[in-house]
């Protein structure tokens, strides 16, 4: 378990039943104190104007609804105090060009499945200690991407491996738009 995590409150956002099981049970592992899960978007938005969650896992499957959508629906929530909630992407490796377009939505994080148990404690234990600060203007709500989260994409595509990702260099290239 890890030390911090027990006052934790995550929203997990996943069409997949089994995978929702699967993360849940990784973040019990973790010791995250309190799982919130959300079978669709309508459960998702009741417990973000509920329960305050610290941070939202947000599964994006191939037969799901747009998880982009709930995303920028979510920063758009003008003085809404969950606008700026942390939002990690799990993104599936056939998706990965979404990534650029997940940016753009306001996502936080990605991170590609399968995942890793280190990977997924890594980010969320990141996303916590050093919470971006957010911009809401009319052509992008989400992080601030100024400043090193901008200046050097290819460190970005570097982060991505550290998580356990191995990555071709046509999807590195795919992730910097070249």
């Amino acid at each position: 378990m890890e030390r911090g995590f027990e006052s934790l409150s995550v929203l997990l956002r996943e069409d997949d039943v089994g995978a929702r099981a699967t993360l849940r049970g990784m973040l019990k592992a973790m010791g995250v104190g309190h799982v919130i899960e959300a079978g669709d978007e309508q459960q998702a938005y009741r417990a973000l104007d509920c329960l305050a969650p610290d941070v939202m896992l947000c599964g994006e499957a191939l037969r799901s609804s747009d998880a982009l959508a709930l995303v920028r629906g979510l920063r758009r929530r003008q003085f809404h105090p969950m606008a700026d909630l942390p939002v990690i992407l799990l993104l599936d490796r056939e998706r990965l060009a979404r990534a650029a377009a997940a940016r753009a939505a306001g996502v936080s994080y990605v991170l590609l499945k399968p995942l890793a148990y280190r990977a997924l404690r890594d980010v969320i234990r990141r996303a916590m200690a050093a919470r971006q600060p957010f911009i809401q203007a009319a052509a992008y709500c989400g992080p601030d991407r100024r400043g090193e989260w901008t200046h050097d994409r290819r460190r970005e595509a570097d982060t991505m491996t550290s998580f356990g990702v191995q990555l071709s260099a046509a999807e590195i290239k795919v992730l910097l738009g070249n």
